[in-house]
């Protein structure tokens, strides 16, 4: 079996990946905390 490498011997910049994956949990939080207030008022109501 061959490796195959990329053209670009340039390794994937960690920092903005571990950004963009911080971002995407965020987001996912907020979203879930509206999801959870929303249905805990409509369960109330």
């Amino acid at each position: 079996m061959k490796i195959i490498k990329p053209d670009t011997a340039e390794p994937i910049p960690l920092p903005s990946s571990k950004q963009n994956i911080a971002i995407i949990l965020i987001r996912f939080v907020l979203f879930l905390a509206i999801a959870v207030v929303v249905l805990s008022l409509a369960y109330i109501k």
